[in-house]
């Protein structure tokens, strides 16, 4: 998996918990505050001049994946951890939200290259 396909991934389930207040891939928790329209602030995540992954804010919640591990973390706005997702468990979440038929894309003939004269 490509980095870009693993950062996409991320998002899709920090979209989920926030979105849904999720605790566990099947478990709704009451409790756990949500933002229903799940929209977020996303920034990059760089720790002693490195490159780290990306943090994902929200007005109920916070998130940072790390890139080189794959691994997401969710927190409370004060900080308690809610979940921490390792690879196989990001991508057995994001594989639930994919829908069961792709829409079929129409087959368009190529273009033919422009060049200028």
């Amino acid at each position: 998996m490509t980095p870009s396909q693993q950062l996409a991934r991320a998002r899709t389930c920090v979209r989920i918990f926030f979105a849904e207040g999720q605790t566990d891939k099947n478990e709704v928790n009451g409790g756990l505050p949500t933002d229903s329209d799940a929209e977020f602030r996303e920034s990059v995540f760089i720790c002693e001049g490195f490159y780290r992954g990306r943090r994902f804010r929200s007005p109920s919640m916070t998130a940072v994946w790390f890139a080189e591990e794959d691994e997401l973390k969710i927190h409370t706005i004060g900080g308690e951890l809610v979940v921490s997702l390792d690879a196989q468990a990001m991508d057995e979440l994001a594989e639930q939200t994919k829908p069961d038929v792709l829409p079929m894309r129409p087959n368009r003939p190529a273009e033919p290259a422009r060049r200028a004269a």
